[in-house]
């Protein structure tokens, strides 16, 4: 019986401890981190390319590398090239697509549907109507179509509903967002297109090489109270909740039966 018990209450830890972690948020920022930026859009027609982690059309897909248009239910490919961006240390960050050729699958509207640049930084606390609370700072967004620089009038615009993934998307469209104001003119449809941006609140500057992290300070022993004995084995108690509770009270069972 003393095993058994014990045994439960090992094996109910274990499953506290596996339960998935949740999706990153601005406190899980890593200051000597790097993190990558994604230039997305979508044409009238509907030719796009999503966000990274996009399940269907993403990275992790064969899609993810063109602009996407359709022929009936046949996806093509629209001619044109991405550069995307690693951001690593405070700086100026650009993401790009050069070489865009849309033809017919630009569609008969005279902006895009979205334009968008998806990063892989944590979300921000509290995004909504474009606001957020973050542990680093992006600031001074321009776009670029076709070399003019267009009129930004939302300035730095968080997408709340990219945010429930975890992570930072910045809106520069969205025709159906009414809380996005509509870009300033703009050639459509257009052959380049490009976002700058900067960040700050990393501990290091782009173009050099982060400091390792400080080691975190090792908390002091507990002191042992003068009356507790000196001999036997103290109780082990691991912080995994349920698990924890059930562990501690197999043990004492298990205690009362040698007893």
């Amino acid at each position: 019986m003393k095993k058994r018990v014990l045994t439960l209450a090992l094996a109910t830890a274990l499953v506290a401890t596996a339960i998935p972690a949740a999706p990153a948020k601005a406190d899980d920022f890593d200051p000597n981190g790097s993190y990558n930026a994604y230039i997305g859009l979508q044409s009238p027609a509907f030719s796009f390319r999503n966000a990274w982690n996009e399940p269907n059309y993403g990275k992790a897909t064969e899609y993810f590398n063109q602009v996407t248009g359709w022929s009936g239910s046949d996806a093509v490919t629209v001619p044109g090239t991405f550069t995307d961006a690693v951001i690593a240390g405070n700086g100026t960050y650009t993401v790009s697509a050069d070489g865009l050729d849309f033809g017919d699958y630009w569609g008969s509207g005279d902006t895009l549907n979205l334009l968008f640049v998806s990063t892989d930084l944590p979300a921000g606390e509290g995004e909504s109507a474009g606001e957020a609370t973050t542990a680093y700072e992006i600031s001074n967004v321009v776009v670029t179509i076709d070399g003019n620089e267009v009129d930004n009038p939302n300035g730095v615009f968080y997408d709340a509903d990219a945010a429930k993934s975890g992570y930072a998307q910045l809106a520069l469209a969205n025709i159906w967002n009414s809380d996005l104001e509509a870009l300033g003119y703009y050639n459509a449809p257009m052959s380049s297109i490009s976002i700058s941006f900067d960040i700050s609140g990393f501990n290091y500057n782009k173009g050099e090489t982060p400091s390792a992290d400080t080691p975190a300070e090792e908390a002091p022993a507990e002191e042992t109270p003068a009356d507790l004995p000196k001999t036997g084995t103290a109780p082990v108690v691991l912080y995994v909740g349920l698990g924890a509770a059930m562990l501690l009270g197999g043990a004492v069972l298990a205690k009362k039966e040698r007893a």
